[in-house]
């Protein structure tokens, strides 16, 4: 993203200028690097599109994300509530090209970080149905495991056992999966040895 940045800007690509952007501050957030993810994405802010898009929704998104970590949930809950009803109005998924649009999840961050367990339960529950229904195993694994510490916290072994059953139950299908890949993947290789 750094090296395509300049490249981007030579040519006036506004477009690419902004995904640049976005892409470094989620790279930068990811590395708890949460100012320089708030100047970046404060410049893929000031370059979005107007129009509606799932990228705009990411973009709001990120940002509230950046302000939840810098503790900040007054400036996150209306780029939150923007980001849900661009989201919503558009129909967009959780899972997309674009990449993951964790709305559900990051309203959970933020009323545990208000102390409403209710509504932070009922964001998480969302976005794990929402990933589950859209095949998206890495965001349901991370939700699985966050539903089994939630309950764990609150003294709900039951609920917390279940939820962890249920992550180990696909994250042994995932594997699963990645054996029969992998297994494909050597057996091409071989093939490949053999026709040179």
């Amino acid at each position: 993203a750094r090296k395509a940045l300049p490249l981007s800007q030579k040519q006036k690509d506004t477009s690419g200028i902004n995904y640049c952007y976005a892409t470094i501050s989620r790279i930068e957030l990811n590395a708890g690097k949460y100012n320089e993810a708030l100047a970046a994405i404060n410049e893929s802010t000031r370059l979005m599109s107007k129009r509606v898009s799932q990228r705009v929704a990411n973009i709001y998104a990120t940002k509230a994300e950046i302000y939840l970590k810098l503790n900040h949930p007054d400036l996150a809950l209306p780029l939150l509530t923007r980001a849900k009803k661009v989201t919503d109005s558009a129909g967009f998924k959780t899972v997309s090209s674009v990449g993951y649009t964790e709305i559900d999840y990051d309203f959970y961050d933020y009323y545990l970080g208000q102390g409403n367990s209710a509504e932070a339960e009922r964001s998480l529950l969302t976005a794990y149905q929402k990933s589950s229904n859209e095949q998206g195993v890495p965001l349901q694994l991370k939700y699985l495991r966050e539903l089994g510490n939630f309950y764990q916290k609150r003294g709900q072994p039951e609920k917390s056992e279940k939820y962890f059953q249920e992550f180990f139950k696909v994250f042994d299908a995932r594997e699963e999966g990645l054996h029969d890949f992998k297994v494909a993947q050597y057996e091409i290789d071989q093939n490949d040895k053999v026709q040179k």
